[in-house]
């Protein structure tokens, strides 16, 4: 796996369900953002807030 991140092209993600034993795979970023759930709520994003650990 550290070989495969050392030679990934800029913009590209390994991405791993963890909901399934598969191996990891790599994505584009067009593929990577059509399996995000699209735009926080405030509620969500408050929470965040309070879980972060400040820089």
């Amino acid at each position: 796996m550290t070989e495969t991140l050392k030679r990934l092209a800029p913009r590209w993600f390994v991405v791993r369900d963890v909901h399934s034993s598969e191996e990891p795979f790599l994505a584009q970023p067009r593929h990577a953002m059509s399996w995000l759930k699209g735009p926080m709520t405030p509620r969500e994003l408050a929470l965040l807030r309070e879980t972060t650990v400040p820089r």
